[in-house]
């Protein structure tokens, strides 16, 4: 791993791994990294012959004790992860005393994701871990700039990518969502908490004509790149081709997209497009 950080190969990390393949393929990068899978939503069949253990969400004490048991440097939150409704997640005993000590019952009550994240990561980094994100581990997942399809973005599609970076950066200024769907200059829908996916079906009847809106994702203004960069996945394709959009764009150099190779191919295809905006 070449990073700017201190970050390499050697270095002792841990991830909090949520469903899909991704958080596997990115701990291989790693040298006997802890996999620390969440109830539910983690896939601990991938992780056979490397050190795994599962925790509930809330178990916030028991995250620490394990980081400070392996003397774990980095932390990586990764994977596909389903919302919890903070104001309704119960924390183990050492978690509610950090929780309490940090205001964190009250962050979650007044602000959003981002904010919550902030201080989860504060709380986390006060025990002499750091959160990074996957791409310190890997930087060949962030999205290049241009087309990585052999189908371009048409003229019209390109004023739609131009409108919907402009509406997700004004609407992310206020911790509303990554996503805007754009079709002929009409912002169809915006993300709420449905997330990406819901967000492409419930748009999906709104549209005029097939192949023609756009999928845009972007970093919010002063987010947290480390705890919540923006994501492309083949799953993503596979709801771009459901629903009839035309592709998907997201910011270069601040965008993950997993398993490139499968989605180009997967969008050649089914003639959808991946742009990366600059």
């Amino acid at each position: 791993m070449q990073t700017e950080s201190s970050l390499s190969k050697d270095s002792a990390v841990a991830f909090i791994a949520g469903g899909g393949h991704f958080p596997h393929i990115i701990a291989q990068r790693c040298n006997d990294p802890l996999i620390i899978g969440i109830k539910g939503q983690a896939e601990a069949g991938l992780y056979e012959g490397m050190r795994y253990q599962e925790l509930s969400l809330g178990q916030l004490g028991k995250l620490i004790k394990l980081l400070k048991q392996h003397h774990i440097q980095y932390l990586c939150l990764i994977g596909s992860i389903r919302r919890p409704d903070f104001s309704e997640l119960k924390f183990d005993l050492e978690g509610a005393a950090l929780a309490a000590k940090a205001g964190l019952k009250t962050i979650m009550s007044n602000a959003g994701d981002d904010g919550v994240l902030r201080l989860i990561r504060q709380i986390i980094e006060d025990q002499g871990v750091r959160l990074i994100g996957a791409h310190l581990i890997a930087p060949d997942v962030l999205l290049k700039a241009g087309a990585l399809t052999s189908k371009k973005p048409s003229a019209q599609n390109l004023k739609d990518i131009e409108r919907g970076f402009a509406v997700a950066e004004t609407l992310g200024a206020v911790d509303v969502g990554q996503a805007v769907v754009v079709e002929n200059g009409v912002v169809l829908g915006v993300e709420a908490v449905e997330g990406t996916d819901g967000l492409l079906e419930r748009c999906a009847p709104l549209m005029r004509k097939k192949k023609a809106a756009v999928l845009i994702k972007r970093l919010k203004p002063g987010q947290d790149p480390d705890l919540d960069m923006p994501a492309l996945g083949l799953k993503t394709m596979e709801n771009l081709q459901k629903f009839g959009y035309a592709g998907v764009s997201g910011l270069a150099g601040h965008t993950i997209i997993a398993y490139e190779q499968a989605m180009v191919d997967y969008a050649k295809q089914h003639g959808l497009f991946i742009y990366g905006y600059k």
